[in-house]
């Protein structure tokens, strides 16, 4: 039963009053100008900065972690052969030899990376806009003549792109592309012929300059239909001011989904059934994890280590920073993860490589939990075993107040929507009554709320 080991939630203690005028519907042109709230989570403190001032909030030898996901052109308009148009929004590929219905589960898929890569023909999930589109319907759009500075090698040519409906569930389907000239990958299509898919919240059309406002400056691997918009604020000055104050940075990716805007439409949250979505993490990032986790805080058995869990709970001397709730939500996942690998010696690579959104809670009334290090030592061992170098998995951790977080003590991000599962986490991080206050404060001092708006950067270790 679901009620043995998650806290109980009233939803309604998550809403609050967003006046229209508080989303941002443009970000500010100089990213590092934006305005940041900082709060700490124990001593109860709120004061009130510049995002450019983030290099002086955060102490030397503390570790930053980003999300290098890269969002792509997303939206596409397509025409019927009758009339009319069907606009596709990408979600993620699919493989060929995968059962129909898997991928509605969050079952298998393949890596955006190569599905962007492909020429000629690919499969994608997506969401289909349209009235009256039926399995078998084929879309198409062209251009008459190319005339991209990216791609040169076909320049003059006529590009024509055909999407097939090949089932559809709902407001989702299964859809073949296949394109001429075959010479060109899907990214090379989708960037002459996409569009940025702005936030459902964000009421005005796609302009040109989304390119780039929707975008870190450090994205780097293309698969999200949604952007991390807690790097935002984030310049290539600002990352240099923080390395030479000696504060390590490590990359991890997750592909954020369409799902990440999906309100809470149920009473019960236990009913809500949370979005899975893609994450990679590189086996460097994750010694890289373990090493700075131990620098900072003595062997298990120590009595020091001891006395510091006692004083400021497991991990006392720690300071890592998640840059946004996908880099937190991967890091946390890789703890639980890396427990399933320790509790159970039988699984299978799929079970692995899988987090159901509750499993996390499951395990922690089980189990004897293990120190953050020891976990990640656990899913190390497991790629070097089974030679892995980048692992990859589907997480669905839902994150809700009375989770106890393991390796996040430190998080950057923006403003949510109300009763949405991102506040939920922030509560979560913060305590219900800490993140009214912080929320009260940035609507107070006229912060921008939503993806384009201000940042706040809310810790929980001791300053």
């Amino acid at each position: 039963m679901l009620d043995d080991y998650i806290p109980k939630i009233n939803l309604e203690e998550y809403n609050y009053e967003l006046p229209h005028e508080k989303i941002a519907e443009y970000p500010l042109e100089d990213r590092s100008s934006s305005k940041l709230l900082f709060a700490n989570s124990t001593t109860k403190k709120i004061s009130h900065h510049k995002f450019k001032q983030l290099p002086d909030l955060i102490p030397a030898g503390s570790l930053l972690v980003f999300n290098t996901t890269k969002v792509i052109p997303a939206r596409l308009l397509l025409n019927k052969p009758t009339g009319g148009s069907v606009e596709l929004l990408l979600v993620e590929p699919v493989l060929e030899n995968s059962p129909e219905s898997s991928f509605y589960k969050g079952g298998k898929n393949a890596d955006p990376q190569i599905s962007l890569n492909m020429r000629g023909e690919c499969r994608w999930l997506c969401i289909i806009g349209g009235k009256r589109v039926r399995d078998g319907l084929v879309l198409s759009v062209e251009i008459e003549n190319i005339n991209n500075p990216l791609t040169p090698f076909v320049k003059g040519e006529h590009l024509v792109l055909k999407a097939e409906i090949l089932e559809r569930k709902g407001n989702e389907g299964i859809v073949h592309f296949n394109w001429n000239p075959a010479k060109l990958t899907f990214a090379e299509v989708i960037t002459m012929l996409g569009k940025i898919p702005l936030p459902p919240y964000i009421k005005r059309e796609v302009e040109f300059n989304d390119k780039r406002w929707y975008q870190t400056v450090y994205a780097q691997s293309n698969g999200s239909v949604a952007a991390p918009t807690a790097g935002f604020h984030f310049t290539n000055e600002i990352i240099k001011q923080l390395k030479n104050k000696n504060i390590q940075t490590e990359n991890i990716v997750l592909h954020v989904g369409p799902g990440t805007f999906k309100p809470i439409d149920v009473e019960n949250v236990y009913e809500h059934e949370m979005h899975s979505e893609r994450i990679s993490v590189s086996k460097e990032t994750i010694i890289n994890l373990i090493a700075y986790i131990r620098s900072v805080e003595n062997p298990p058995e120590s009595l020091l280590r001891q006395a510091q869990d006692k004083l400021f709970g497991k991990g006392g001397n720690r300071r890592i920073i998640a840059t946004g709730t996908t880099t937190l939500r991967t890091l946390e996942s890789l703890y639980w993860i890396g427990c399933k690998i320790l509790f159970n010696k039988h699984l299978k690579n799929d079970d692995i490589q899988t987090l159901e959104q509750w499993e996390a809670y499951e395990i922690a009334k089980n189990n004897k939990l293990p120190f953050a290090d020891e976990s990640l030592k656990k899913l190390l061992f497991y790629m070097s075993i089974n030679n892995i170098n980048e692992f990859t998995a589907r997480t669905s951790l839902f994150i809700i107040p009375g989770y106890d977080f393991k390796i996040v003590n430190g998080l950057i991000t923006n403003y949510h929507l109300p009763k949405s599962t991102l506040l939920l986490l922030v509560a979560a991080f913060t305590g219900k009554e800490f993140r009214k206050e912080i929320y009260d404060s940035a609507l107070n001092n006229d912060y921008r709320f939503l993806s384009y708006g201000d940042s706040s950067l809310i810790t929980n270790y001791e300053l």
